[in-house]
């Protein structure tokens, strides 16, 4: 009996911790990220990403997901769930000449926060990073 409280109140302990860890990140207004549509942006990318397992419990169809290259939206990220995988397409816009790096971000409009990763992948006109069946993982930190 006494083992049995001392697993319950451990997994109390556990389940306190990471309630209160959650209630510390801010909350936050939907974004409202537009993409530059006069054409001074000429190529593009195709990005197919998957969220980190302990965010995709909480998807929702109104979530949103962007693609960066510094603080200018560069795309826009499209939501496609194919049985058991959800998985977001983005068209990344840029120049056949750049050699911005990308970055991503991510609001959980069921958390009510947004998440972002660093700079990380080059844009490559005309590539792609991740496909349907095989959307990379990103790797999302609460943004602060």
């Amino acid at each position: 009996m006494k083992r049995i409280l001392s697993i319950s109140f451990l997994g109390l302990l556990i389940g306190l911790c990471s309630c209160k860890k959650n209630h510390d990140l801010p909350t936050v207004s939907p974004p409202h990220w537009t993409v530059d549509q006069t054409g001074q942006y000429p190529t593009s990318m195709t990005v197919v990403v998957q969220l980190p397992e302990d965010l995709r419990p909480y998807i929702q169809e109104n979530d949103q997901i962007g693609a960066f290259v510094g603080e200018e939206c560069r795309g826009i990220g499209t939501q496609v769930v194919s049985g058991s995988v959800s998985a977001f397409f983005i068209l990344v816009h840029g120049t056949t000449s750049e050699q911005s790096m990308l970055s991503f971000q991510y609001y959980s409009s069921s958390k009510k926060h947004l998440y972002a990763t660093p700079a990380f992948l080059k844009f490559t006109p005309d590539g792609s990073y991740g496909s349907a069946d095989g959307p990379r993982t990103l790797d999302l930190d609460p943004a602060k």
